[in-house]
């Protein structure tokens, strides 16, 4: 969620891609994010995420905190409860487990990283798609009336 293996430190540009495809889920079907996991299935873990947060901390707690954070000013309280946060150990290494369920009422995701900008995000089969606002308004009126 937060540590690019290719550059070696944590840019927000990875927190971002979680928090479209959790987004994607709400205004979508609801799904299940793997963090730690690659796309080929391969465990990483969480101990490049964990290092992030210095040295003598509680890591999974520091990791929930920060989750809750970006979470938080991303979507709001409100939808907290479509969000459920869990950890399994697979190969020896901690993964996070995201559920989340589709959203009652559509849900922009604000963009940290672009000045707060309010983002709309779908799931197109494997894929998570930000829409404009045409296909947003025709979107939303499709799927919530």
């Amino acid at each position: 969620m937060r540590y690019c293996l290719k550059k070696k430190w944590p840019p927000q540009t990875i927190e971002h891609g979680v928090l479209k495809t959790i987004a994607a889920f709400l205004n979508s079907d609801g799904g299940t994010l793997l963090v730690g996991v690659e796309d080929d299935g391969n465990i990483l873990g969480l101990e490049h995420d964990y290092s992030t947060f210095g040295k003598n901390k509680n890591y999974q707690d520091e990791w929930v905190k920060h989750f809750d954070n970006i979470t938080g000013h991303a979507f709001g309280n409100a939808l907290m409860s479509n969000i459920k946060l869990d950890f399994a150990f697979i190969e020896n290494k901690a993964v996070a487990i995201i559920d989340v369920s589709t959203s009652s009422t559509h849900v922009f995701m604000k963009n940290k990283t672009d000045n707060n900008r309010k983002q709309f995000y779908i799931r197109r089969n494997g894929s998570t798609v930000e829409l404009d606002a045409e296909e947003t308004v025709a979107y939303i009126k499709q799927k919530w009336g």
